[in-house]
């Protein structure tokens, strides 16, 4: 069954996060445009905003709780309170795709940093026109 849009409707491309636990929940991001974050609900057929930001991608620790990457930082979100709370954020990196294992006694991200190095090419002579 195909999901209903998003609701924002400058997102273009919304990308699965995760299930919940109990298979009744998505968590879906939504990039592009304004871009945007919701737990979808399967029987309901509707979404709610995931609350602190647009998440990233998220995965659920139990119906009512995620690890969300938000702004670069793992937050821990409950949906049932509408807070969230920041788990780990390193300056100036990006924590992204949080995981668990399947004991959901470890969770595992991707760890990113804007860098880069700066290079010049020279030619031996002057470059076609």
């Amino acid at each position: 069954e195909m999901l209903p849009d998003v609701p924002e409707p400058t997102v273009t491309s919304p990308r699965a996060s995760d299930w919940s636990p109990d298979g009744g929940s998505i968590a879906i991001a939504g990039f592009g445009g304004r871009g945007g974050s919701w737990i979808y609900s399967v029987a309901g057929k509707t979404y709610t905003k995931i609350p602190g930001g647009n998440a990233q991608s998220a995965t659920f620790i139990d119906n009512d709780r995620l690890v969300a990457s938000i702004n670069g930082a793992l937050r821990l979100v409950d949906m049932r309170a509408e807070t969230t709370t920041e788990l780990v954020g390193l300056p100036g990196e990006g924590l992204n795709y949080p995981r668990f294992d399947g004991a959901r006694s470890h969770l595992y991200f991707l760890r990113g940093r804007p860098s880069g190095d700066l290079w010049i090419v020279r030619f031996d002579s002057p470059a076609p026109r």
